[in-house]
């Protein structure tokens, strides 16, 4: 205690530094809350994104399908008008 009575100086500089670390703590608590908010935010994002892979997967799988049967299409009007020109 004589310590504190001697030394007024630096009790005031201990109370500056407690107060820093406070408010550099403050700090750090709202980055670590809005770090969480956005790790949150990029697992909505990754669930929407593999929810629409299927749906997209099976779209261009149609259109493929789509493409292929209009080439038989083709190839068999090609034939038929090759009979029918002789």
């Amino acid at each position: 205690m004589q310590y504190c009575v001697d030394h007024p100086e630096e009790i005031s500089k201990l109370a500056k530094v407690k107060a820093q670390v406070s408010e550099v703590k403050g700090v750090m608590m709202e980055n670590i809350e809005k770090v969480l908010d956005c790790g949150a935010k990029i697992e909505l994002l990754v669930d929407k994104t593999e929810n629409l892979n299927p749906r997209v997967g099976t779209r261009f799988q149609d259109t493929r399908n789509l493409d292929e049967e209009k080439d038989v299409v083709a190839e068999h009007e090609d034939k038929f008008w090759l009979l029918l020109l002789p």
